[in-house]
């Protein structure tokens, strides 16, 4: 289907840079023998390779979830095609505090919740070089669509210590690494719940999903993206 629509486009024709796809994969477990090459359109189609995160660094979650180690299989994946990969979309499943997640003790509950799954995020990232993340800050439960998933909220601002950690981490960079377009905290202090209208407006449905996709996106700088960039500036310049 890919290289269908890709063909019909002209793909090789198109001559808008700012133009690109994305081929995004759960990151959750196949059926049978199903390998990636085989679900894999080809290099002449692809232009990033994107992973979702989401319970895949909790033990405790259910085996279609996925694991740690289906992600590091489609970002080594990307690797040998030597595409360079994004965290298309991610939110730690069953809320910051896990609130959602009831076979969980409140033992884990207590614990950090930077450190449970936002930490091993950026570690991922380090780990992999990957070059974009896009991150899901909603709460999850106040859209009906979303209600009784399992998402739970993932607002950043439900959690101090998250909030925290993202300011220092995250846009003002004091971490290994450096974030470009990480945006501010400000639009994250609002409650989902004051922005969206009652279950009976005729737009409901449209308005919430519409907060579900406000992702946060973080760029992670790369020298070899970088310079490409200076050079895309010097290029726009000279004209």
């Amino acid at each position: 289907m890919i290289r269908n629509v890709l063909s019909q486009s002209e793909y090789d024709n198109l001559e808008y840079p700012k133009v690109k796809f994305v081929w995004h994969s759960w990151a959750a477990p196949r059926k049978g023998n199903l390998t990636l090459e085989q679900l894999y359109p080809g290099d002449d189609y692809v232009d990033w390779v994107g992973v979702s995160i989401f319970q895949q660094f909790f033990p405790w979650a259910n085996y279609w979830g996925g694991t740690v180690n289906d992600i590091e299989e489609v970002l080594q994946f990307a690797s040998l095609h030597d595409k360079p990969t994004m965290i298309a979309e991610s939110t730690p499943f069953g809320g910051i505090h896990l609130d959602s997640t009831p076979n969980v003790t409140q033992t884990i509950k207590r614990g950090n919740p930077w450190d449970r799954w936002f930490g091993r995020v950026i570690t991922l990232i380090e780990e992999h070089d990957i070059s974009m993340w896009s991150y899901i800050n909603c709460d999850w439960t106040s859209q009906p669509m979303w209600r009784d998933t399992g998402f739970g909220d993932t607002r950043l601002s439900t959690s101090e210590i998250v909030m925290q950690e993202w300011q220092e981490k995250i846009i003002e960079s004091h971490g290994r690494q450096k974030f470009l377009m990480s945006g501010s905290l400000e639009p994250c202090i609002a409650s989902t719940r004051e922005l969206i209208l009652d279950d009976q407006h005729p737009h409901y449905w449209m308005i919430t999903s519409m907060f579900c996709l406000l992702a946060i996106i973080i760029l992670h700088v790369k020298k070899v993206m970088a310079k490409q960039q200076y050079e895309t500036i010097v290029d726009e310049r000279s004209y």
